[in-house]
């Protein structure tokens, strides 16, 4: 399994973990804020888009830590980042 941070943001740490079941993804949230995971499958020199995830657009921050988990499991590596926005 992999566990690493993706994305220092101030204070903030965005942790991917992966398993049999897939990538867990996890930051600690601010309220008045909206995030979205965005995910590729390669990084090829940026000229790939990145991809909203299904089910991880436009989350309300709770002001504690967020998960969502990426059950795609056929993928061998997938890179992901968090978009923050104050909407």
């Amino acid at each position: 399994p992999y566990h690493g941070e993706l994305s220092p943001v101030g204070r903030r740490t965005v942790t991917a973990l992966s398993d049999d079941a897939g990538y867990l993804i996890s930051w600690l949230s601010a309220t008045g804020r909206h995030y979205t995971v965005e995910f590729r499958n390669l990084l090829d020199n940026g000229t790939g888009p990145w991809n909203p995830a299904p089910g991880a657009i436009g989350l309300q921050g709770t002001g504690s830590l967020m998960t969502w988990r990426d059950t795609n499991t056929l993928q061998h590596a997938r890179y992901f980042r968090l978009i923050v926005a104050k909407p």
